[in-house]
């Protein structure tokens, strides 16, 4: 069985490709820098809230984000069994 990413790490890899500091990042987003490092370690989960933010700065929906947070937390669940 293959692992799933956390969202967080789709986070990371935007905003490296995009070349966007974590700074700029959540001024855009209006989350917190906490809030976006916690996101990007996979401390924090994808809530609809957030999902809306990181929908604007990646340019895709809110939909997305949330499914990636469910394959996750099915995968997650998945493999504590």
């Amino acid at each position: 069985m293959s692992r799933v990413e956390h969202p967080g790490s789709f986070l990371r890899f935007l905003l490296f490709e995009e070349e966007i500091l974590v700074h700029a990042a959540a001024e855009r987003t209006g989350l917190t820098e906490d809030q976006l490092g916690d996101l990007i370690a996979g401390r924090a989960s994808v809530t609809p809230e957030i999902a809306a933010q990181l929908a604007k700065l990646a340019g895709t929906t809110a939909q997305l984000w949330l499914k990636l947070q469910a394959e996750y937390d099915a995968g997650a669940t998945a493999e504590s069994r």
